[in-house]
């Protein structure tokens, strides 16, 4: 029975994630395992073949990434990726063991669920992969719960599970009418519709090769793409702001003055500002940043949450040898503040890659004053995977939980823009590598 239902409920919850339209599976996939009730070592243990099993499934995206893009041996990124693992499935023991101790407190179960899963986003500097409210991306009944808390749908998620395990095991079907109430409820709720100035974007993603990006032969000609594509688009379309995605060009700000005069150079022969991602360099260290350049100014934001093994290592003395393989020893170094840029009278706010994991971090932006964010993002280290679809998913829970527009502008992967519903915004025009988007 055990080994049955493990498996049933690492097909019902794993498939929602690969493929969104079945998110209802989310509905009944810890049902079978509230129906284990064994040992406490047996307990722990099939926790724990459960947990790796579910997250080697959903991390195994990062080889392509670890070995491919940043050289890492196979033994090494296949050892990381099983590490990573074996971290997240501690988390499933915990709630393994919790289905034990409070099995006839069952309703107990949702809250240490949403308790374990905020730990986990916050805890050791966050690991947000693959947080269960993320299953109801196409989710109209819960989806509108994100306006009070993302959290709140894996919390509803579970208790819908907890509803339906008693009118199954205790044979109450008057429980599934909480479940009926949750959906509609959720159906109903009322949409936001904050005001913003009027604004037309253009993105430009000329989709480069992440093996490309940084080889000397492909130098300038990527930054002439950029350059000439722009000055085209902008005659076209007369934006009111331009938009590169993360480290669209290979400049290092400040390494080399005539690189940075390229940049300074476009902004005041177009007359519109541009926001794009640069690498970075300064006494502070390198960066990973966005810069706004408009008129005589120049602004920019530090990312602040940075990848631990892509950006920086967590524990140099024990990873030496894989420092040498990925940044040449050079960890990248944090920003410290959050800055938000005004553009056409709106205050906008520029979230880099990884940054838009972390619903507690973009709600800061939204109390610096933001109505719109800008994700850039480089989509390129996992162009043969699933991972960008599924980044982009995140940007529909981030927009409903700040009631903003949250556009995602990338490099080889999906560019998306969500109103503060969570509703997709077609661009007014589309082409090859550009988007023109009217707030």
């Amino acid at each position: 029975m055990s080994i049955f239902s493990v498996a049933l409920s690492l097909i019902l919850l794993l498939l929602p994630f690969f493929v969104p339209s079945l998110f209802f599976l989310e509905f009944v996939g810890f049902v079978p395992l509230f129906f284990i009730n064994r040992n406490l070592g047996a307990q722990i243990l099939i926790g724990a073949v459960f947990g790796f099993l579910y997250q080697i499934v959903l991390v195994s995206f990062l080889y392509e990434p670890i070995h491919v893009h940043a050289g890492i041996s196979a033994v090494y990124a296949i050892a990381l990726i099983g590490v990573l693992a074996f971290y997240l499935a501690i988390w499933w023991v915990i709630f393994f063991v919790s289905i034990k101790l409070f099995h006839n407190k069952i309703y107990i179960i949702p809250i240490i669920g949403v308790a374990l899963e905020a730990a986990r986003d916050h805890l050791f500097t966050g690991v947000p992969l693959f947080d269960l409210y993320l299953t109801q991306f196409q989710d109209k009944f819960l989806l509108g719960y994100a306006h009070f808390s993302s959290y709140l749908i894996t919390f509803l998620l579970l208790l819908i599970n907890v509803f339906i395990y008693i009118a199954i095991a205790k044979k109450k079907p008057a429980f599934a009418i909480p479940v009926i109430a949750i959906l509609l409820i959720g159906y109903f709720l009322p949409a936001d519709t904050p005001k913003i100035s009027p604004i037309k974007i253009l993105v430009i993603s000329e989709d480069i090769a992440q093996n490309k990006r940084w080889d000397p032969g492909s130098y300038y000609a990527i930054i002439n793409r950029y350059i000439k594509q722009t000055k085209i688009l902008v005659k076209r379309f007369h934006p009111n702001l331009v938009v590169w995605p993360e480290a669209a060009v290979p400049i290092v700000w400040n390494e080399y003055q005539e690189d940075n005069d390229l940049l300074t150079n476009l902004e005041n022969n177009i007359k519109i500002p541009l926001l794009t991602g640069l690498l970075s360099f300064s006494s502070y260290g390198y960066t990973n940043s966005a810069f706004l350049f408009k008129g005589n100014d120049i602004y920019r934001y530090d990312k602040i949450h940075l990848v631990p093994f892509g950006e920086y290592l967590p524990v140099k003395s024990i990873f030496d040898k894989i420092v040498d393989l990925t940044q040449n020893g050079e960890d990248l170094r944090g920003g410290n503040k959050i800055t938000v840029f005004s553009v056409e009278g709106n205050k906008i706010a520029v979230p880099i890659c990884y940054e838009t994991m972390f619903p507690f971090l973009i709600k800061r932006f939204k109390q610096a004053g933001a109505t719109v964010a800008i994700n850039i993002t480089n989509d390129g280290w996992f162009s043969h995977t699933f991972a960008p679809k599924f980044f982009m998913r995140l940007l529909r829970f981030r927009a409903i939980e700040n009631s903003i527009y949250f556009l995602r502008a990338s490099n080889d992967g999906p560019t998306r823009l969500f109103d503060p519903n969570g509703t997709i915004v077609k661009p007014k025009i589309s082409g090859t590598h550009y988007f023109i988007f009217d707030l």
